[in-house]
């Protein structure tokens, strides 16, 4: 047994929108209970071990006795003398290299105050190591990485455009339909539905058979339950083969298709219009 959400009347299984205001028909659960696993409150706790820091043992001591150590300090200062000679001779190049570059005549600098660099500095056993520094001459240039476009999300299509499909009774009438439909800002849709007569089992309109009439339709368009309801206003049919009628329509996810029933006549037809 199904049920019209809108005015609670109950109808058949076999169908599926109201025949009453043609909202589309809801099963009704009968009251069945949720199933509902428990889970245990205790949990295992895993312990994961972590592993120990391991210290290096110190290291023995790199001179022992007073003129070993003064030849040590002797050593230290001698290649620091030449590492800050070196760094001064390659920083003065630089920046002549820089000024022919951009055109501009060089000129004498000062020299360049005597830091050592980070990697040629001497360590002393216990002694914080140096903050290396970095010239801006060989500072890397960062390139903004290009912008990546935004996804483009697909919004929802309403109901306007052309389509095509067919109309079919239980009792073997068929029509083919081609419908052109124009949905404006406030909901209202209007536009036309051409029937063909593909077969018929009236005996009385079997020569009406490959037969076009033109029936015009207006009606609303609900976005949020994706609902198309539609009535016949006025038809061009010179040889009375159409009545007019009316649809409700259910919009499919992908707003490509258009399905639903013909409910204005004594017998519904089942009626398909895809884009």
């Amino acid at each position: 047994m199904k049920r019209c959400p809108n005015c609670n009347q109950n109808f058949g299984d076999e169908y599926d929108f109201c025949l009453n205001d043609g909202t589309p028909l809801i099963i009704d659960a009968g009251g069945h209970r949720p199933i509902v696993i428990e889970l245990p409150d205790e949990v295992p706790t895993q312990t994961i071990s972590r592993p120990q820091n391991i210290v290096p043992p110190a290291s023995a001591a790199l001179v022992r006795g007073s003129n070993g150590f003064l030849y040590v300090i002797i050593g230290v200062l001698a290649t620091a003398l030449v590492a800050v000679g070196f760094y001064a001779f390659l920083i003065r190049d630089n920046r002549k290299q820089t000024d022919v570059a951009g055109g501009v005549s060089p000129t004498p600098s000062s020299t360049p105050s005597a830091t050592p660099s980070a990697a040629t500095a001497p360590t002393l056993p216990n002694s914080p190591s140096p903050t290396p520094q970095t010239s801006p001459a060989s500072m890397p240039v960062e390139t903004p990485s290009p912008t990546k476009p935004l996804p483009t999300v697909e919004r929802e299509r309403p109901p306007s455009g052309n389509f095509a499909g067919r109309l079919s009774y239980a009792n073997g009438s068929v029509f083919s339909a081609r419908a052109d439909l124009t949905i404006a800002d406030d909901g209202q849709v209007r536009g036309h539905i051409d029937w063909t007569l593909l077969r018929t089992s009236n005996p009385n309109k079997i020569a009406k058979i490959g037969s076009s009439a033109t029936e015009f339709v207006q009606g609303t368009f609900d976005p949020v339950t994706k609902t198309l309801s539609l009535d016949g206003v006025n038809k061009s049919d010179p040889i009375d083969m159409i009545i007019l009628d009316k649809y409700r329509l259910k919009m499919s996810a992908d707003g490509r298709r258009l399905i639903g029933y013909s409910i204005g006549s004594r017998n519904r037809g089942s009626l398909i219009l895809e884009r």
